[in-house]
């Protein structure tokens, strides 16, 4: 089956299963999912695309207006089964939606009024990936490794935060990739601020450099720090645990597993190497993919570790962090933003010797 017809299957499943005629996709999330990569977006800051799709057993329908059907046919639905319904800027999308689909029982995945919301279910059809869509993740996490790695190898003393920022965005969007988030941190505010926005403050001695980067309406997640001169003995311990943590945490992603066992790993690893209470100050990740996160693992989180899940554990202990994507195969997992030419620390797990990026020094 190709990818297209192997989503539609399991969205017919869903309709079955929830005695619907049809689901509404107004979420652009969904429409890079069920289109195999495509974008119907405007503006990146919503979580609604400018083309809602229609999907029913009986056909596939796009609704567009008379600004985005151009560019929707020609560049994102060109060869895909969907029929075109078109109607005047001055309409209203959900309510064409529904005129069009009058006496059908249909829901939608974002909270519209006149539709019953199916969001949580359908996005749980996006976790395991298609055999295309772990080609192309890959390739964008390559992409995204390669060119972070670049940018840090690059930064001199004396750089704002938003210059690093600024030269990370740059670099991802000259090979097409979209940067939802950018966090840079420098010195203190890397041990003050879990999530550090970039501001005008100088780089002294080290900074942390956090993207989750976009493309085919994947998103990839990664950190990394860059340090003048050797690590100080307190810096390199907190260095050594997150990897240890972060790597505990890799090993314990197997299929089948549950989301809080991997987390409950993780806390007793943060016990294991002397921080037991910095779990506490952050989340430590979780399934990633159509969303910076498809959802965060908590201790009483029931889902399931699938094959061919993507996931982003992000342990951190005030002043380091370790972060990566990994899918999850049923023989093991595959980190899809290792960079070759990144320093990695060795961390023994359970017999196996699992890498994990250093600190790199200038």
């Amino acid at each position: 089956m190709s990818e297209f017809s192997t989503k539609l299957k399991r969205v017919h499943e869903l309709l079955d299963q929830k005695g619907l005629d049809g689901v509404v996709l107004f979420q652009y999330r969904n429409f890079a999912w069920i289109t195999c990569g495509k974008d119907n977006r405007v503006p990146f800051a919503t979580e609604i695309g400018g083309a809602p799709l229609l999907i029913t057993k009986k056909g596939n329908y796009a609704f567009t207006n008379a600004i985005e059907y151009p560019r929707i046919k020609e560049e994102e639905l060109q060869g895909k089964d969907f029929e075109f319904v078109k109607f005047d800027w001055t309409c209203d999308k959900p309510g064409e939606v529904l005129k069009f689909a009058k006496g059908m029982k249909i829901a939608s995945d974002a909270a519209m009024n006149g539709f019953e919301i199916i969001g949580s279910d359908f996005a749980k059809l996006r976790y395991s990936l298609t055999e295309d869509e772990v080609k192309r993740y890959e390739k964008l996490g390559g992409d995204v490794s390669k060119t972070i790695s670049g940018v840090a190898h690059e930064i001199r003393k004396g750089m704002t935060e938003y210059e690093i920022a600024a030269q990370m965005e740059y670099e991802l969007k000259l090979k097409g990739i979209a940067s939802p988030v950018t966090l840079v941190g420098t010195d203190e505010r890397i041990r003050k601020f879990r999530h550090p926005i970039p501001t005008s403050k100088k780089l002294e001695k080290y900074a942390m450099l956090v993207t989750c980067a976009e493309k085919y309406g994947l998103v990839v997640a990664m950190t990394r720090f860059v340090h003048f001169g050797k690590l100080d003995a307190e810096l390199a311990k907190k260095r050594d645990a997150v990897a240890k943590i972060d790597a505990a945490m890799m090993n314990a992603t197997k299929v089948g597993t549950s989301a809080s066992d991997v987390l409950a790993k993780g806390i007793k690893t943060y016990v294991e190497v002397g921080f037991a209470d910095e779990w506490k100050l952050h989340h430590q990740g979780g399934a990633i993919g159509y969303a910076t996160r498809e959802y965060t693992a908590t201790p009483s989180c029931k889902e399931t570790v699938q094959e061919n899940q993507a996931f982003a554990w992000n342990p951190s202990i005030t002043g380091a962090k370790s972060e990566d994507t990994m899918i999850a195969k049923k023989k093991g997992y595959m980190i899809i933003t290792e960079d070759k030419i990144w320093p990695l620390i060795e961390v023994e797990i359970e017999g196996k010797t699992i890498k994990r990026p250093d600190f790199l020094e200038l």
